[in-house]
């Protein structure tokens, strides 16, 4: 008699926007995502760097290893994949511009 069980279920309005609301928030976050993944910023040098979450990632390790070291520049790989040698304060614009472009797309506009 499970059958019965099964069409008892009701499904009520309130579930219905719930279900609705959370869709809405899923393709928000899906489009959050994809927008980041394809993300890249413009130096005040005119240099255009990835902003994805692992570029960011990688351009903190070499500023961490650039304080840690006093190295003062790196070779680096553009989002057009020309290698140039960034400086220290490049690399430290670019992260930054990289999370403030990030904190645009994570939250979402008032509505």
């Amino acid at each position: 008699m499970s059958w019965l069980n099964d069409a008892t279920e009701v499904v009520t309005k309130e579930d219905k926007q719930n279900k609705a609301v959370k869709a809405e928030r899923e393709t928000f976050k899906a489009n959050r995502a994809d927008t980041i993944s394809r993300a890249v910023i413009t130096t005040s040098y005119g240099n255009i760097f990835d902003a994805d979450e692992p570029s960011q990632q990688r351009m903190a390790r070499a500023i961490l290893i650039s304080n840690e070291t006093g190295q003062t520049e790196t070779r680096w790989i553009l989002a057009n994949n020309s290698v140039i040698t960034v400086t220290k304060p490049e690399m430290v614009e670019a992260l930054a511009l990289s999370l403030q472009a990030q904190s645009e797309a994570w939250i979402p506009a008032a509505t």
